[in-house]
């Protein structure tokens, strides 16, 4: 078995490897020396971004951008800028709170921790991010497209009521009775 260090980044709390088959790269945080960093595979070089605060995670968003988790809370991260915007406030009630990892389920939500900077107080908790971020449509702000499977839920609950209408109506006539017949 070998063991071969390809990134020598000389990282404080290295953590959260997240592979690119697109890019050929992994990508990966330096949370306490504030930095997410890109291994690329084919070219054994490593790239570096310096954070404004702790990161704890990287997630892969649409577009070639990413999401992290900052003591503030979720950021969008354009790596080809190298900027930061704040999606939304996480644990603003507890500020020794910072976002600790995070993963994306097989339906696109992104699911993350907290925890006690100090590493001494209970304060941590899970977090479920539902924006589908295999649909995340980042500009201006950001705005939510609907999953496949969430159109199809909502398609087929739209259908349903149609179904229930149209059995309640047929059942169940509005006017009573039967329909008066037409003589000419």
């Amino acid at each position: 078995m070998n063991i071969e260090c390809v990134a020598p980044i000389a990282a404080r709390l290295g953590e959260g490897p997240l592979w690119s088959a697109r890019e050929r790269a992994v990508w990966f945080v330096d949370i306490k020396g504030r930095g997410i960093h890109r291994y690329d595979e084919a070219t054994r070089t490593t790239r570096s971004w310096q954070t404004p605060q702790d990161v704890g995670f990287i997630v892969a968003a649409s577009g070639g951008r990413f999401i992290c988790g900052f003591k503030s809370g979720l950021h969008l991260f354009a790596p080809e800028t190298g900027s930061f915007q704040l999606l939304t406030p996480v644990d603003g009630d507890r500020p020794g709170n910072r976002l600790n990892d995070g993963h994306v389920d097989a339906a696109g939500r992104l699911w993350f921790g907290t925890m006690d900077d100090a590493e001494v107080s209970p304060t941590g908790a899970l977090y479920r991010f539902d924006t589908f971020l295999v649909a995340f449509q980042p500009g201006p702000g950001w705005h939510y497209f609907p999953s496949v499977a969430e159109m199809f839920i909502s398609i087929g609950l739209i259908a349903i009521e149609i179904a229930i209408y149209i059995a309640l109506v047929r059942w169940f006539p509005i006017l009573g009775g039967t329909p008066a017949r037409r003589t000419s």
